[in-house]
């Protein structure tokens, strides 16, 4: 990872997502020249013809493959388990097909991961031994960064915050964190509190910078729980700084109202704020490029190529 690299290398990195499967071609240096997506199919038989077809297109003076996706993944090999969001995905051993195909080396991530990734390599991330990504979206993905290295863990689902359970006795529709804390749902829920036909996240968060009272508290009671989550978090991994990924955490409000929270928290337990470090709260910097550039370092990283400096 330390060593010199003299000439610039361009790579294809792609974002496979639920409803688009997003892409760019990006230096090793993490610099974006171009960016562009095509609607992710239901088979997946559609799903490989238009990585096919991406990679074809994109093929000229490329160096290698990035690709971050849903599902548990063996980085080291490159197989996809589960699927995730896209369960077509299951059993499907991506990097040996498209190395074969293309003859290029390719890398292939948990997208939660590569939100981590993209911030320990050039975001609010950098630098910090221990730290966390948490990704809001539909549900929680995110990823664990320990002793400088993203931690993947016995089967490959270290960060999968989604899974955390909360108490089922109490809130048996909601056991999951995921379910619970889904930014989806807190931006559903807060357009039919202001009446909203559909939902729309901006001005949800303009009607809580307004002072609209039942939003206010709506978030504070969605931060309230986020931060146990990262208390939580905190108390097993002793983790310096957490950083809030998702389309979400582009509202500066969220961040502040979590950290206000995770503050309340610790006044309310004198043991808690006197023997644990409070955690230093910031936005990921990279939202929709986090996952393609989180891609990119790990391909880097995996191929021992990555410039750090």
């Amino acid at each position: 990872l330390d060593k010199e690299i003299e000439t610039v290398r361009n790579y294809l990195c792609i974002d496979v997502g639920v409803t688009f499967i997003k892409y760019a071609n990006a230096d090793h240096l993490g610099k974006i020249s171009s960016k562009d997506k095509e609607t992710t199919p239901a088979t997946l038989d559609g799903f490989l013809s238009v990585i096919r077809k991406i990679v074809s297109e994109n093929i000229e003076d490329i160096d290698g493959i990035a690709i971050c996706c849903p599902g548990k993944v063996d980085r080291k090999e490159g197989m996809i388990f589960h699927g995730g969001s896209l369960q077509y995905l299951d059993g499907l051993p991506l990097k040996t097909m498209l190395e074969a195909e293309f003859h290029l080396p390719v890398g292939v991530v948990n997208d939660g991961k590569a939100a981590a990734l993209s911030e320990l390599w050039l975001g609010n991330l950098r630098g910090c031994d221990n730290g966390v990504a948490i990704v809001l979206g539909t549900a929680i993905g995110g990823g664990i960064i320990a002793n400088g290295q993203l931690l993947e863990g016995e089967h490959f689902q270290a960060g999968e915050f989604s899974f955390i359970v909360h108490n089922p006795r109490e809130h048996a529709a909601k056991t999951l964190i995921g379910d619970r804390l889904s930014a989806v749902a807190f931006v559903e829920t807060g357009s039919q509190k202001i009446g909203l036909v559909e939902a729309d996240g901006q001005l949800v968060f303009d009607a809580i910078n307004e002072g609209n009272q039942a939003l206010v508290r709506h978030l504070e009671d969605y931060c309230y729980e986020l931060a146990l989550v990262i208390l939580n978090i905190q108390a097993v991994l002793d983790f310096s700084k957490v950083v809030i990924g998702g389309g979400i955490s582009a509202q500066p409000r969220l961040i502040q109202e979590i950290d206000k929270q995770i503050q309340k928290i610790r006044s309310d337990i004198p043991a808690l704020e006197a023997t644990m470090c409070k955690p230093i709260v910031l936005p990921c910097k990279f939202y929709n490029d986090a996952n393609i550039l989180g891609a990119l370092y790990n391909l880097l990283s995996m191929s021992d190529t990555a410039d750090r400096h």
